[in-house]
C-alpha cells in the first residue's frame, strides 16, 4: 500500500512517490525485468514458494499457479 500524507493519509501512485525526495519516506525499489526474463524470474520465485496462490490465496490464484507450472515451467 503506498500512502502520502500532507493534512491526512491518501492513497497515492507509487510512481508520484518515486518522484518525492523525502527523508521520512521509507525505501521503495522497483525492478523493470526484460520479458523473455519472465518464466526465469517466475520459475525462481515459485521454487521459493513466492506465487500468486502463496500471495493471495484464492481458487483463482490457485489456478493460475498450477496452470504456470504445468504449461510454462
Amino acid at each position: 500500500m503506498c500512502v502520502i500524507f500532507t493534512d491526512e493519509w491518501h492513497l497515492a501512485k507509487h510512481g508520484d512517490i518515486f518522484e518525492t525526495d523525502s527523508a521520512h519516506q521509507d525505501v521503495l525499489w522497483k525492478f523493470n525485468i526484460p520479458w523473455k526474463e519472465r518464466l526465469k524470474v517466475l520459475k525462481l520465485l515459485d521454487a521459493y514458494n513466492l506465487n500468486a496462490f502463496s500471495l493471495f490465496g484464492s481458487e483463482e490464484s490457485l489456478m493460475e499457479t498450477t496452470a504456470l507450472r504445468e504449461l510454462e515451467f
